[in-house]
């Protein structure tokens, strides 16, 4: 009964700090939110999918149809139930709500991710979830319309997923749940799918693990692979018949940019030379805890420094005396899948895909504040208090200077 009032609260807590965000954020600062509302309005108009002529005719601002649109549907709920209610020029706002919902269920999960990792250490399980709460960037992700929360909450879950399984095997019920929501994520977007590769890893141990039980595995997981098959097949298809054998929607989306904007992809030399390369890391770190607008409204360098001392402290703790609770396969689910978003961020990088943004590292949210968490915590039993109580505290600092930062800008 605590744990659900201390949840409650913290959730409570971050619907708060995220609510004047929702209304503080204009909609041409918030990155590519015209794109994602067409989407959205076009799906809740016509109770259907964009097709190719629609998306031409539109041009730019139907970028986005061609590519996996499930994961408007939080927004799109939203939008049908509030719409009718509210003034038609408030309805982006509605909209809006989709992305808070989304931003919650991170928030959730943390919290029952960070009980998992940290128990009976309190302050470093609660630590997980209130760094998400108040991480200035994904607060800012949360306040507009996008497809990258939905994404962000359905790999959460799916981590939560994976590690009761590891626990338990696979049975009926995670395999049904996993299923959908790696469904779900497939047909949300591109960048959540380092997840889905971590889950295949996953999956693999968890039958290694439970090789008592090998045949009920097997069967199990043939099933979870049919039902995703079934759940997400359908879209593959329509995409190849109404975009021209563009079964992905990417070449369609990269046409339109070509087209409208005179953009062509231009990548690195090699995945080496991103790996090497000063540019890229800062860009992605600086704009996964906060840089705002169109990575046009940053803050000031010794926030991210900041931030950069407290990793490098991390890891120091965890060279110098390792983790202090057991480490056992819980914290592999994390760090596999943040290997592969990382790996995910670099060829992107190099292909020109993608640049390096803070955002697709969402997958990841819980995997890097968990890690940046049991590096603290494996300072002495002295310092480990002080210094997650030191990096929460920086956390709610920056949270506030940033809202008002763009209070003072947006207003």
């Amino acid at each position: 009964m605590k744990s659900i009032k201390e949840l409650f609260l913290i959730v409570l807590l971050a619907l708060l700090i995220r609510i004047p965000w929702m209304f503080l954020v204009p909609y041409v600062e918030a990155p590519d939110e015209n794109t994602h509302f067409w989407v959205i309005q076009f799906i809740a108009n016509n109770f259907r999918l964009p097709d190719y002529h629609a998306v031409i005719s539109v041009g730019p601002e139907a970028v986005y149809g061609s590519i996996p649109q499930l994961g408007y549907l939080p927004h799109i709920l939203f939008l049908k139930a509030i719409g009718s209610f509210i003034a038609a020029n408030k309805w982006l706002y509605a909209a809006r709500l989709g992305s808070i919902a989304m931003g919650l269920i991170v928030v959730v999960v943390a919290y029952y991710i960070g009980q998992l990792l940290f128990a009976p250490n309190r302050i470093a399980a609660l630590a997980l979830p209130l760094m998400v709460t108040f991480h200035p960037q994904f607060v800012f992700v949360n306040s507009y319309i996008n497809n990258d929360v939905t994404t962000a909450a359905l790999s959460s879950v799916i981590l939560l997923l994976l590690i009761n399984v590891l626990k338990t095997g696979l049975n009926r019920a995670n395999m049904v749940c996993l299923s959908i929501c790696c469904s779900w994520l497939m047909l949300s977007k591109y960048s959540g799918y380092c997840v889905l590769a971590t889950t295949f890893l996953i999956l693999l141990l968890v039958i290694y693990l439970h090789r008592s039980k090998l045949k009920e595995q097997f069967i199990l997981l043939a099933c979870m692979a049919l039902i995703i098959l079934f759940l997400t097949s359908w879209w593959f298809v329509r995409n190849y018949f109404q975009f021209g054998g563009d079964i992905t929607g990417v070449k369609t989306m990269h046409n339109i940019w070509t087209l409208t904007y005179h953009r062509y992809l231009q990548n690195f030399a090699s995945p080496i030379g991103v790996v090497f390369s000063s540019r890229f890391w800062r860009m992605l770190f600086f704009s996964f805890w906060g840089w705002f607008g169109y990575m046009t409204r940053n803050l000031p360098r010794l926030i991210y420094y900041g931030y950069l001392a407290f990793v490098i402290l991390a890891c120091l703790c965890f060279a110098r005396r390792g983790l202090k609770y057991r480490t056992n396969w819980q914290w592999l689910v994390l760090i596999i899948c943040f290997a592969i978003n990382l790996a995910v961020c670099i060829y992107g990088t190099y292909t020109g895909v993608a640049g390096p943004q803070g955002r697709y590292l969402f997958p990841s949210e819980i995997p890097i504040m968990a890690m940046l968490i049991a590096g603290l915590n494996s300072a002495s039993t002295k310092w480990s208090k002080y210094l997650l109580v030191s990096l929460i505290a920086f956390n709610v600092f920056v949270y506030f200077y940033s809202s008002f930062y763009l209070f003072k800008l947006y207003s």
